[in-house]
């Protein structure tokens, strides 16, 4: 007889690969949710594989939007937008009488450490590196869940591989993120920059 710790890590394992395989899995998969959750209906097949494109491909969609629906010099205008609203917030700061020398440093410290990514990654228009970026992963036509198994081996691999790089300081801390989907109406553009 299996523990409650095994139990909830071979569902664990089956939940994740069930949605990659046989229907009558699917189905299975479906059921718990509706009793447990109480999930009214399923999720579409093209919402399920959307999004499983998206989050194993999702720079190389990334590339091929911002090629097709965003101008370089509106990047540049949002960058020059987010730098205009640091320099006020900063001014603000100079202008506080409650706040004391050292915090005030501090806090002017921290609002320079504060990363931007406006739009996309610059290097994302790159193609080698977009291509050195999925180096590992392989599709495997015709076999969903032998290409889920190896993208998901790929990125392991590249979470392994990055271990012995040195850190990324874009990867994790403090920052701000304006994608290349928000930089367009009705968000920005029609003047409105």
């Amino acid at each position: 007889m299996l523990s409650t710790s095994e139990r909830f890590l071979w569902w664990s394992v089956f939940s994740t690969v069930a949605p990659m395989t046989l229907r009558s899995f699917r189905d299975l998969g479906f059921r718990f949710s509706r009793e447990v959750f109480g999930l009214r209906q399923r999720t579409p097949r093209w919402k399920t594989c959307a999004a499983n494109v998206n989050a194993n491909f999702g720079l190389a969609l990334s590339y091929a939007y911002v090629r097709r629906h965003f101008h370089p010099d509106d990047r540049e205008k949002a960058v020059e937008m987010v730098e205009d609203v640091r320099a006020a917030f900063a001014a603000a700061v100079q202008q506080l009488d409650w706040m004391d020398a050292s915090t005030r440093a501090r806090t002017l410290r921290k609002l320079q450490a504060i990363r931007n990514f406006v739009g996309f990654p610059a290097w994302l228009l790159h193609t080698d590196k977009l291509d050195a970026h999925y180096k590992h992963a392989h599709v495997v036509e015709g076999s969903l869940f032998d290409t889920y198994l190896n993208l998901t081996w790929a990125a392991v691999k590249k979470s392994f591989e990055s271990l012995r790089e040195k850190p990324d300081r874009n990867s994790v801390g403090k920052f701000s993120a304006f994608p290349a989907g928000i930089l367009q109406p009705p968000f920005y553009g029609n003047g409105i920059e």
